[in-house]
């Protein structure tokens, strides 16, 4: 047998103190990975760069809307707080990576449209209903759903 004599090496030792971008990092993976064995549209994790928080910070914003409203690249978490509307996306091209997490507490359904004729996982549009949530990725010419609830 080949790998007979095979040992792997050694795991490096943990260190003292934790970072916490590290942590918020390795959570997000995590996240990434475990979504995308439930997704529609496997094998896009790859897109997402987790060296990209190493060393620096990792704080997502948070913004609540009550009216049709543009994301702004800035954004991360928007949560519709009331009504029925419309969120546009930006353009996804040259945004590869870039996620959005939209949730609906209000009483309304929200429709979230591409920017264009960019697509929402093969869909022009797609709706969050009351209390749901919805996360969406950009591969950089369309945006992919990444979770749903």
């Amino acid at each position: 047998m080949a790998l007979e004599k095979f040992r792997a090496p050694q795991l490096p030792n943990p260190p003292d103190v934790y970072d916490v971008q590290q942590i918020r990092q390795l959570v997000r993976v995590l996240e990434l990975y475990f979504n995308q064995l439930d997704s529609n549209t496997p094998n896009y994790a790859q897109s997402y760069r987790a060296t990209t928080f190493i060393g620096g910070s990792y704080q997502r914003t948070y913004l609540a809307i009550t009216a049709t409203y543009t994301v702004l690249t800035t954004d991360a978490i928007i949560e519709a707080t009331s009504g029925t509307f419309t969120v546009n996306l930006p353009t996804a091209v040259g945004l590869t990576g870039q996620d959005f997490t939209f949730y609906n507490s209000g009483g309304g359904v929200i429709t979230i449209d591409g920017s264009g004729a960019e697509t929402i996982s093969g869909s022009g549009t797609t709706t969050v209903a009351s209390g749901k949530s919805k996360s969406i990725v950009s591969n950089g010419a369309n945006w992919l759903i990444t979770s749903a609830t």
